[in-house]
């Protein structure tokens, strides 16, 4: 069975897809992952795309499943240098999981994750606050004359 570990990037103005550079490659995304949760965030002036958790491992072990992932892995979009980079978390963090729900919340910073499966089917839901990555959101409230 054969499992890639690889990425490509759709530009939506040329519908062009390209790979890549070495520093969105595999050798700085870790492990083959597969069965992870990926949400992208606006941050000022980039996107970051957050992935959690997923299956990694090889295909062709008596695990074929792989190994269940609970961390944390963003994105960073910049167009000049682009990376992953693996923030450290404070706080307890959810069980290693695959198949699971992420969503972020741009009123209060936190992206949350929820349910899941690693051999049986999860119903707990898990906040963690991004905010200080993203950034704050900047819009005007009030305009006085």
């Amino acid at each position: 069975m054969v499992q890639f570990d690889d990425m490509y990037i759709l530009d939506t103005a040329t519908s062009i897809w390209s790979k890549p550079t070495s520093s969105c490659g595999p050798e700085s995304w870790g492990s083959p992952r597969w069965n992870f949760s990926a949400v992208s965030i606006y941050a000022v002036p980039y996107w970051k795309i957050f992935v959690f958790g997923g299956n990694s491992g090889s295909l062709d072990d008596a695990k074929p499943q792989g190994t269940y992932m609970n961390n944390v892995q963003v994105l960073e979009c910049t167009p000049e240098n682009p990376g992953w980079t693996h923030p450290d978390v404070v706080g307890s963090a959810p069980k290693p999981r695959a198949d699971t729900e992420c969503i972020y919340f741009e009123d209060s910073g936190k992206l949350v994750v929820f349910g899941g499966w690693a051999n049986r089917w999860f119903g707990d839901l898990h906040t963690c606050k991004v905010d200080d990555v993203v950034g704050p959101p900047y819009n005007v409230d009030e305009i006085e004359r």
